[in-house]
């Protein structure tokens, strides 16, 4: 994860010590009422991320083909080419 740029961004803040939290992001007071690991850091801004697994999702929109509300259109599995 790149938690040092999302706090950088004052998107994250980092706990002192990891935490358990709950499904809503609070304070568990146990692991039994936790979910799932500790939590090293406090999601302060989470819609302002975009979190991508491996699979190679590209979120980079340049060379896409829509410029000025211009599309291209190509068969069904086809990439547009330039």
């Amino acid at each position: 994860m790149y938690m040092p740029e999302l706090q950088a961004a004052h998107v994250a803040e980092k706990f002192n010590e990891p935490r358990w939290l709950d499904e809503n992001g609070d304070e568990a007071l146990d692991q039994q009422s936790a979910f799932r690991c500790k939590a090293t850091h406090h999601m302060v801004f989470p819609s302002y991320c975009i979190f991508v697994n491996e699979v190679g999702c590209n979120t980079d929109q340049e060379g896409d083909g829509h410029i000025g509300g211009e599309l291209k259109i190509v068969e069904q599995g086809a990439i547009p080419k330039v």
